[in-house]
């Protein structure tokens, strides 16, 4: 499939299939493919919402009081992070495809730096989002184990929904810029596709 993309590859960015087949390690699927994965894993991360709505009511009466609107967990720095980072590589990868086109026919220096480029903008949204994706999932879904698994929790000095001494936006917040830079994403990726950007 690598050799087929490479043969109908236009010779002015040959080069740079070329370079990318062989060494990117976070280069495949097309840009804009990449960018619409990150504005799922944005939009992921509006679950955090739904999650805790529907906790158990011992949990939520114990620990949770607060509509949500008003809730603000000690994960939330990770969540607003996690956000923040589909976006930037999102962004990154569609700089990149447009930096790419604009330097058609592109060296062998370029094609390097371009590819160079664009793994690191990948890796950080497939590794570093993927995962922090996962670990506030995994948070906000600690109290459908039970009050008693929480509470050994809270006995191990693990507070997942333990409220924060700075200012940090709410649940439901948290939840709105999620959806919110997850369709942007998703109109990214489709510009970008558009573009013929790959």
């Amino acid at each position: 499939m690598g050799q087929s993309k490479m043969a109908e590859a236009e010779p002015e960015t040959a080069e740079y299939e070329l370079i990318r087949a062989k060494h990117g390690t976070f280069t495949f699927g097309t840009i804009a493919d990449r960018i619409r994965w990150f504005g799922y894993g944005a939009l992921a991360m509006s679950l955090v919402v739904p999650l805790l709505w529907f906790l158990p009511e011992p949990v939520t009466a114990a620990y949770l009081p607060n509509p949500l609107r008003e809730t603000v967990l000690i994960a939330a720095p990770l969540m607003i992070t996690t956000v923040a980072v589909f976006v930037a590589a999102g962004i990154g990868l569609a700089w990149i495809g447009r930096w790419r086109r604009r330097i058609a026919p592109v060296s062998a220096d370029d094609a390097w730096q371009i590819v160079g480029i664009e793994d690191i903008c990948s890796g950080l949204g497939i590794i570093s989002g993927g995962l922090s994706l996962v670990v506030s999932l995994v948070l906000a879904s600690v109290g459908y184990l039970g009050i008693e698994t929480y509470e050994l929790l809270l006995n191990n000095g693990v507070h997942p929904y333990g409220p924060l001494a700075v200012r940090e936006p709410s649940v439901l917040t948290t939840g709105i810029i999620a959806v919110v830079a997850g369709g942007g994403l998703l109109l990214l990726s489709w510009d970008t596709s558009r573009r013929g950007t790959t």
